[in-house]
């Protein structure tokens, strides 16, 4: 039986890259696309790579990874930080598994992490996935956010979610959880947050277009390893890039633009008629007294002419 790579091989390729010595590096694996690994069994197969990956890390870098569970979301299990269990990949279940591993508390999207800022990236200022005071928030704090991809297409990753939520793009949106999510056998209260799509939209990515600028900026750093790369981008560069785009064309990583339906969020149309059905209930309620101590007058209808701000044909 042939074989493509060994843990030297793939040892050798990370220590090629410029990474610095206090680095935090979100990393993303698809092992097989490098091929057969040396002399390593199926059982040791995670542990051996797992250990190659984090003793070329050495111990002033920190690991993180991708601890999804989109399972939580669809089916209502209650997310428990202390399970190994995700919706990503076995290395990511490997990386939780490790003694002083520190994992952001999200229902659907949370980060673990091995190293001197796991503490930081793991403390959310928000119960959000994306955007400000999320763990990807968090991870961009620190000095020297990278991310490496093994085997893995490095032009597109979780940063352009993240970036869609800090822009604000018009597709996406708020979403209150109703996930319960458990840590340390205690339940922390909500509410939870995801920043998600629109489902009735339909919406076609194209992240293609981030290949050609991205290479030409020279973000990426790739060595070959077996049959496939290990890559490496400058976090802050990347996002940058990415929020640059979306604040000239928000539209910018999809493949054409959504058909929003007119008369439904986010494009609901005028305000008027909602507000003048409010002002219809209210003016309904019976009025309190003069006595009363929220007395206050009824509100007269409202006419367009009768808007502040608005504009009228002279």
């Amino acid at each position: 039986m042939s074989f493509d790579f060994t843990l030297s091989d793939l040892q050798r390729a990370i220590a090629q890259l410029s990474l610095p010595r206090n680095a935090s590096v979100l990393t993303s694996t698809a092992f097989y696309r490098l091929g057969r690994l040396k002399d390593v069994n199926e059982s040791q197969y995670y542990d051996s790579l797992g250990h190659a990956i984090t003793d070329c890390f050495g111990s002033e870098r920190t690991l993180l990874v991708h601890a999804f569970t989109n399972f939580v979301g669809r089916y209502g299990h209650p997310f428990v930080a202390e399970d190994s269990l995700t919706s990503t990949s076995k290395f990511d279940q490997w990386v939780l598994r490790q003694p002083g591993c520190v994992r952001s508390l999200h229902p659907l999207h949370s980060i673990a992490a091995l190293g001197p800022e796991a503490q930081a990236i793991g403390t959310l200022k928000r119960h959000t996935n994306y955007g400000m005071g999320s763990a990807f928030d968090q991870f961009m704090q620190t000095e020297n956010p990278y991310i490496l991809r093994i085997g893995i297409d490095p032009y597109h990753n979780s940063l352009a979610h993240h970036a869609e939520a800090l822009v604000n793009v018009p597709y996406c949106y708020q979403k209150l959880l109703t996930s319960r999510v458990i840590h340390k056998g205690q339940e922390i209260p909500g509410p939870w947050y995801a920043y998600v799509r629109y489902l009735h939209l339909k919406i076609k990515d194209d992240y293609t277009v981030l290949k050609s600028p991205v290479t030409q900026a020279g973000l990426i750093q790739s060595h070959k390893v077996g049959r496939g790369f290990v890559h490496l981008l400058d976090a802050k560069k990347y996002l940058n890039f990415i929020l640059e785009k979306l604040i000239e064309n928000p539209f910018f990583l999809l493949a054409e633009v959504p058909q929003f339906p007119q008369g439904v969020i986010p494009f609901d149309g005028l305000t008027f008629e909602r507000e003048q059905a409010v002002v219809d209930i209210t003016n309904s309620r019976k009025p309190p007294t003069e006595n009363s101590p929220d007395f206050a007058p009824a509100v007269s209808k409202v006419t367009p002419s009768s808007l502040p701000f608005q504009d009228r044909a002279k």
